[in-house]
């Protein structure tokens, strides 16, 4: 038998890069929340102001990457695959995806970073939450409406 990789098409690449990208920044969102309730319960300001500054090191190394392949990969795979934008669930999903990408870095991210600054983390602590809560939810979203593709 011969090696299938080598017989792999554009679309089923593009597809293994995409779901891959999607795995990777759910994940380590999720990973991430968790990571902060855990800092949150401890109540320690220097675990605290630690951990807001490894989310922003994360965030930077593997989050945002790995959003940029799911986008780029996603709008190749639309050309590949022929799919037209006339198709509801790709409205539904990319809405999606990049309303959880701004909630990321301009909700989340910027708290964080006065977090890891030294700025006070009990006012913004459940502002840091509900924006990692808000973008998994709406990441959800989009992976739901890419499987189950309503209004196709």
């Amino acid at each position: 038998a011969g090696c299938k990789l080598a017989n792999m098409t554009l679309y089923e690449a593009l597809l293994i890069a995409h779901v891959l990208g999607v795995t990777v920044w759910l994940g380590g969102s999720l990973m991430m929340l968790l990571l902060w309730r855990k800092a949150l319960a401890s109540t320690d300001p220097a675990a605290i102001s630690m951990q807001a500054a490894t989310g922003l090191w994360f965030d930077r190394r593997l989050v945002i990457p790995s959003s940029l392949v799911v986008l780029l990969a996603g709008g190749w795979l639309m050309t590949e695959g022929s799919w037209g934008m006339d198709q509801g669930w790709l409205h539904i999903g990319m809405a999606a995806v990049f309303a959880a990408a701004g909630v990321s870095l301009l909700w989340t991210g910027r708290m964080e970073k006065r977090v890891a600054g030294g700025a006070a983390f009990s006012a913004l602590a459940g502002r840091i939450t509900l924006g990692m809560v808000i973008s998994i939810a709406l990441m959800l979203v989009a992976f739901w409406a890419m499987i189950v593709k309503p209004f196709a």
